[in-house]
């Protein structure tokens, strides 16, 4: 079984950060960093855009950073046992190098159910954290075979791409689509049809699911009131916020915090 040792999902650090593990860690780490950041690797410092996945082999010296406030990142400290190291063999993604996947929200919903397990007194909850690692994990592997695939697909994919990365990220910011076709200087009905033909659903259906799924751990990890909830995800109506969540999720968000706590 894989050890979650910790993990956090949407860090963010108020402050300039500095990160230093000259020895390296006993463990493996995961790093999905979702802001401009700073990193060390053979020995030269190098900045990194946002998007970035890092994955830090055991005994490897870390240093990190950001020279502003904001830092932003989904942490994984994760020990593998001997007899579970057969899933790095199996997984094809480079170590303790910057690699950019252009849809790492889709990792980060992992990421967020990872979070709840962990927290977690269920008596399935480290079997639930195994099952979930390694899906992480996989779905690292596939996303990067993904992005190695796509060249020669269309012109727009990938800045659409980072477009939606951006909404799951950030689900708090006012996402306008008359505004995010004029960044791409295309019609908004072009826009929306290219939104819609990449990714099989709408611009303004995915800014609402940003925020549901960013609701979701509020509800497994907090003891926020419904109400608080919804205003923590950005909702001045606590109706509207349940009547979104039981239309998307086909359940209240009640009922999701019962069961996911059953």
């Amino acid at each position: 079984m894989i050890d979650i040792i910790r993990c956090g999902y949407n860090t963010y650090h108020a402050r300039p950060l500095l990160m230093e593990h000259p020895i390296g860690l006993p463990h493996h780490l995961l790093l999905i960093v979702k802001s401009h950041a700073w990193f060390v690797f053979d020995g030269k410092r190098i900045n990194t855009n946002p998007n970035m996945v890092v994955f830090f082999k055991p005994g490897t010296p870390i240093a990190y950073g950001c020279d502003v406030p904001k830092y932003n990142d989904d942490y994984i400290h994760l020990r593998i046992n001997k007899e579970d190291r057969e899933i790095l063999s199996q997984i094809d993604f480079p170590y303790n190098e910057p690699v950019y996947l252009s849809e790492v929200h889709t990792i980060s919903r992992f990421v967020v159910s990872l979070t709840a397990a962990y927290h977690s007194d269920s008596i399935h909850s480290k079997r639930i954290q195994d099952s979930l690692i390694r899906t992480i994990l996989y779905s690292l592997d596939e996303e990067r075979r993904r992005d190695a695939d796509a060249t020669g697909q269309h012109r727009y994919y990938s800045v659409f791409a980072k477009l939606r990365t951006q909404i799951y990220n950030t689900p708090l910011k006012d996402w306008n689509v008359n505004q995010a076709a004029k960044t791409f200087m295309i019609s908004v009905s072009y826009f929306q049809h290219l939104y819609k033909y990449f990714f099989n659903c709408s611009f303004q259906t995915d800014v609402i699911l940003s925020r549901l799924e960013y609701s979701k751990l509020w509800l497994l990890t907090s003891n926020y009131t419904i109400k608080g909830v919804a205003e923590k995800c950005g909702y001045e109506n606590e109706l509207h916020y349940m009547r979104q969540f039981k239309k998307y999720m086909e359940q209240t968000p009640t009922e999701y915090r019962q069961k996911k706590h059953d």
